[in-house]
């Protein structure tokens, strides 16, 4: 709808999107680095220096600045998981299942049939 404000959790969880997807941005830049062959002299980047050129892209692109935590992107680069991959896991019921029942509940609502228990 237009002009409808968001929620605080719908802000949230586009926040959390916004920064897992960073993160997997910086990961993989951090396992490219890892991977690629040096010439004579030459260094790898550091995980600090990866965190800060993946932020100042971010910030750039989106013109909102969200740190990253250089040990945070080592753990990811070697395979660990994210905070909201971890709680999807958790969680009862599947995305598909969510937005089914979300769906079923608005359309019962629309009719005129509340829910009850």
């Amino acid at each position: 709808m237009v002009n409808k404000a968001k929620s605080q959790e719908l802000k949230k969880q586009i926040l959390r999107k916004e920064v897992d997807d960073l993160k997997s941005y910086a990961a993989k830049i951090y396992v490219e680095e890892q991977e690629r062959s040096l010439a004579a002299g030459e260094r790898k980047k550091s995980t600090r220096q990866i965190c800060q050129d993946a932020s100042d892209t971010h910030f750039a692109a989106t013109g909102r600045r969200i740190p990253l935590h250089h040990t945070t992107l080592a753990r990811h680069g070697k395979g660990g998981v994210t905070l909201t991959q971890s709680n999807q896991k958790k969680s009862w019921l599947t995305v598909g299942e969510d937005e089914t029942i979300v769906k079923f509940v608005i359309e019962m609502a629309q009719r005129g049939f509340p829910l009850s228990p």
